[in-house]
């Protein structure tokens, strides 16, 4: 049996050990880099930072999009059912999730399937998109290089989720149906967020986070994480507000060019056709929501009122 001494000797030199591999990890992890005093161009930002970390950077919320495919604009005036309902709660019209747009909002649009959430008639759409549940971030760039094992996971995080939860989980934030538990819990988070900032200002633990959406030069940035607060943020006034631009795999890469629509990962795979991912991308960076059909999920053609 070995000594106590060769014993912590030999305990010493495995921590030692350990500590170096990680020490060797972090140098390949990159950490955000703060460029809100360098730059107010994400394009400029996103060629400055070094690779692999991200960055931060303020962010105009006209061009900021959220509610997933929906592509909402953030700004005030963009229609976003979060900032409707914080408006009628900040006008006194509104006080439960009973009375709210979000409500009437998740009673409107109940897409069935992922080619529904995306806008795509079912005509057209591949038999794989009529088969998919409609996942907000299940967009024509996310994924990575294996769709196939993305869906398998998203499945198996729903099963999880709906059991766990039960009837406070929903598969989407951004569509219905949704169970009243649900929704009284959102429009409750909704609130809580708003009269924190109002009354205590903006002091985040973590970063809004977003991809950028490039076109002919232009960005626009759509948030993976942080709707709420950003809902709150262009309610009590704000015009741009601090983000991280970093890439996940579930989301897809931080910066996603509208040139390389060929190469992303449900074109690729034959989800989606090339046309069929620009008009969602296009759709999304230019905030041309389909409020007829929002309202009225049967219309065809609908353009954005």
């Amino acid at each position: 049996m070995p000594s106590p001494g060769r014993r912590l000797r030999f305990a010493w030199t495995r921590i030692r050990s350990f500590g170096s591999q990680a020490r060797h990890m972090l140098k390949n992890v990159g950490l955000p880099v703060d460029l809100r005093n360098e730059t107010d161009d994400p394009l400029e930002a996103y060629y400055r930072a070094p690779k692999g970390g991200g960055f931060i950077i303020n962010l105009r919320l006209d061009r900021m999009r959220t509610f997933g495919p929906l592509g909402f604009s953030c700004a005030r005036e963009g229609g976003s059912p979060f900032v409707r309902t914080l408006l009628a709660y900040q006008e006194g019209n509104c006080r439960t999730y009973g009375d709210s747009p979000l409500k009437r909002f998740y009673e409107a649009w109940q897409p069935a399937n992922l080619a529904e959430a995306l806008l795509i008639d079912r005509s057209i759409a591949d038999a794989r998109l009529l088969n998919l549940p409609p996942l907000p971030w299940l967009l024509p760039w996310s994924g990575g290089p294996d769709w196939d094992h993305l869906i398998a996971n998203a499945k198996m995080q729903i099963a999880r989720r709906s059991q766990r939860l039960g009837s406070q989980y929903a598969l989407s934030r951004f569509s219905g149906p949704v169970s009243e538990a649900y929704g009284q819990l959102r429009f409750s988070n909704l609130i809580e967020v708003y009269n924190s900032i109002r009354t205590g200002g903006y002091n985040p633990v973590s970063q809004i986070r977003a991809n950028l959406l490039v076109r002919n030069g232009e960005c626009r940035a759509m948030i993976s994480d942080g709707n709420h607060r950003v809902a709150a943020l262009a309610v009590v006034g704000w015009d741009s507000v601090p983000a991280l631009v970093a890439g996940r795999k579930k989301e897809g890469p931080a910066v996603v060019w509208h040139g390389d629509s060929a190469s992303w990962p449900a074109v690729r795979a034959g989800i989606l056709t090339q046309e069929q991912a620009l008009e969602i991308f296009d759709r999304i960076f230019d905030a041309n929501t389909p409020a007829a059909r929002l309202e009225n999920p049967g219309t065809k053609n609908a353009t954005c009122s």
